[in-house]
């Protein structure tokens, strides 16, 4: 007899045929070249989505539960096939362990999600014969930086390890769940229901053609020409990200240089800062290392370039880590288009937008919609009003629940708002 749910279920079933629907429309994606996986079935999918929201809500040792758990057969024989010839690190238990909240919790501290599982086997008839038997270690997502997972010296060497290309679910914060699938987003819980992942709305199809117009022909990007904008977008990708880990939300706004002046008024209170963090050197280093690289002769020139394009944006990601600090300081951060703060802890004018609001268009073309702003608080109420009011400037605002909003104003004086921009990064 298979028993995975009790009569009172968490989600409601509904919620739970959403995940199904979304991993089958990522899995259908022509362009995403999906290799067919099947879910487990709906009511043992529940039970694992349950066991696994139960458990972000203890605390260890007064800390929130962060982990990742993937679903994989013990037998080896399974694991080539779902592997799919990327790599990864597993070391099975000695004794498996049934999977529960209490479990999964107690086991939460040896892994970093962001590094690594527990693998749990869920083909048995009963919850009971559902155990989590080892886990797994892979390399951080190089997406933000290096365009393409398989990029970066380790998995060139083939020594990196990657996430399994399976179901994996993750604790975001208390009551908040990441569904992904190797390096891609399936969606989120967050606060009982489940948000699909879309095409980025950071995509050149999306918000990214508006945040595009707003950076180019600035003077920073001139002399690069379209790696300048595409490297953009994944700072900026990565920013966000930084930001939403940090679990305090935040709201951080751009603002071009040439229009502080008019800007800086306007801004109430906060710290007002210069300087510009050396970004302007570590973009012109980076965009040499991999000229030098695309044309080096040799595997030691390539193998030269690829670890100073790694050290280039490991100086940028540490820089940006840094700038994300300050976008949860009490108020709002506001930085030139080039990621140069301005200032930081500000207030903004405290006011409602009263103008046309419309969902901004997704990379797949969805959007256009009315879009509701009275539903947020004031913290979003007061960046989509700043935003709205200055066509030149775009923004975000990170919830502490989760997703992040994307702001900007069209050329028809619309506001914009894209619903999550975290939903449909890369993990």
């Amino acid at each position: 007899m298979r028993v995975y749910t009790s009569s009172s279920m968490i989600f409601n079933r509904s919620a739970i045929e959403a995940v199904a629907s979304a991993w089958a429309a990522d899995q259908e994606d022509e362009r995403k070249r999906r290799t067919t996986r099947v879910l487990p079935e709906i009511e043992k999918l529940a039970w694992l989505i349950e066991v696994a929201f139960t458990a972000s809500l203890q605390r260890v040792e007064e800390r929130s539960t962060r982990f990742a758990l993937a679903i994989l057969p013990r037998t080896e024989d399974d694991h080539s096939t779902i592997l799919q010839g990327r790599r990864s690190e597993l070391l099975p238990f000695e004794s498996a362990i049934p999977l529960s909240a209490d479990a999964l919790a107690k086991l939460a501290t040896a892994c970093d999600p962001s590094l690594g599982c527990l693998l749990v086997d869920v083909a048995g008839e009963n919850r009971d014969d559902c155990l989590i038997w080892g886990i797994s270690f892979y390399e951080p997502s190089g997406i933000g930086f290096g365009g393409s997972v398989e990029s970066g010296i380790a998995c060139s060497m083939n020594l990196g390890a990657m996430r399994p290309d399976t179901l994996m679910i993750s604790s975001l914060s208390p009551g908040s769940l990441d569904i992904t699938r190797g390096d891609s987003r399936i969606g989120q819980f967050v606060r009982g229901s489940f948000i699909p992942a879309l095409a980025t709305p950071l995509s050149k199809a999306a918000m990214g053609a508006y945040i595009g117009t707003r950076i180019l022909e600035k003077g920073t990007d001139l002399a690069y020409g379209n790696w300048y904008s595409r490297e953009y977008l994944r700072w900026l990708e990565y920013l966000l990200a930084e930001i939403g880990r940090r679990g305090h939300g935040g709201t951080v706004i751009f603002c071009p240089e040439v229009a502080w002046t008019d800007m800086r008024p306007l801004c109430q209170g906060g710290q007002r800062v210069s300087g510009d963090l050396s970004l302007a050197q570590i973009i012109d280093a980076c965009y040499r290392e991999e000229q030098e690289m695309r044309t080096a002769k040799g595997i030691e020139g390539m193998l030269s370039g690829i670890v100073g394009i790694d050290k280039c944006n490991e100086h940028m990601m540490n820089r940006l880590s840094f700038i994300a600090q300050l976008a949860v300081c009490d108020g709002a951060v506001v930085m030139c288009e080039h990621f140069k703060p301005l200032v930081y802890g500000t207030m903004l004018p405290a006011r409602d937008w009263e103008g046309k609001v419309l969902a901004g268009q997704d990379g797949y073309g969805h959007g256009g919609e009315a879009y509701d702003l009275s539903q947020h608080g004031m913290r979003h109420r007061s960046a989509a009003a700043f935003i709205g009011s200055h066509e030149e400037l775009f923004g975000f605002v990170v919830s502490q629940d989760g997703p992040i909003r994307g702001f900007v104003r069209s050329e028809d004086a619309s506001l914009l708002v894209w619903r999550d921009c975290r939903t449909s990064m890369f993990v």
